[in-house]
């Protein structure tokens, strides 16, 4: 992870996200069973979730 280490300084320790539905249920299920038992379309969900986490902790 030091790739990052450069900007880590910058970045914004708060996340607040606003999930659809699918969003939640890819969540849900990565936790309770693991990102492999995802299937495509939640696993593209997952994806979202992450970009959405990323635009807030780095714009």
């Amino acid at each position: 992870m030091s790739d990052y280490e450069h900007i880590i300084d910058g970045c914004s320790p708060h996340v607040s996200l606003t999930l659809n539905t699918d969003e939640i249920r890819a969540v849900l299920k990565a936790h309770d069973y693991g990102i492999y038992a995802l299937n495509a379309k939640q696993l593209e969900s997952l994806h979202i979730i992450l970009a959405k986490m990323k635009d807030q902790v780095w714009p």
